[in-house]
């Protein structure tokens, strides 16, 4: 058996066969965003072990699964049919309106361009995603904390307080 029949890396990983469960819990563009991430830092681990960038991106595109696969495979058929692997990623990320996907590209054509190390770049640009997924969650949860603060001001503590005074008030024989 194979290894790459055994071993299938995803940047999403799923809790449950049924991904339209997972759509439910984030959002498209988060799932992207989340997706390229996780797909930044398997391309610096396969860059830092010696494959080269288009070779990576090939075998990752071919154990992936989403939108995100979609437009990274349809960048390695683009190179597979002759056309510059910079070019393809400076097209798509175009025509794709992410910034994150755009800043990916950006990062990636100068790394390579550059003859900087692709993988720092590329652990950089995954921190950075990560990052602004977190503050994202971190808004939404503040939102829902003051949500959910109303009912607990106007439904909970006023019954509260009129369980607590009731037996002192109807002591006292007002009659209520």
């Amino acid at each position: 058996m194979r290894l790459s029949d055994r071993v299938k890396v995803s940047p999403k990983v799923e809790f449950d066969s049924n991904p339209a469960k997972i759509g439910k819990f984030r959002s498209k563009k988060q799932s992207f965003d989340s997706d390229l991430a996780d797909f930044s830092l398997l391309l610096s681990l396969c860059v830092k072990n010696g494959l080269g960038v288009e070779k990576s991106f090939a075998w990752l595109t071919q154990r992936m699964t989403g939108t995100l696969a979609q437009q990274l495979s349809e960048i390695v058929t683009r190179v597979e049919l002759g056309e510059s692997f910079l070019d393809a990623l400076a097209e798509t990320s175009e025509r794709n309106s992410n910034a994150a996907l755009s800043e990916f590209s950006s990062k990636v054509s100068l790394a390579i361009t550059r003859g900087t190390p692709l993988s720092d770049a590329l652990i950089a640009q995954a921190g950075t995603i990560n990052h602004q997924l977190a503050q994202r969650d971190l808004q939404k949860a503040n939102s829902n904390e003051t949500k959910m603060l109303l009912p607990m001001v106007f439904l909970i503590l006023p019954m509260s307080v009129l369980m607590a005074s009731f037996p002192s008030l109807s002591n006292l024989g007002l009659g209520i």
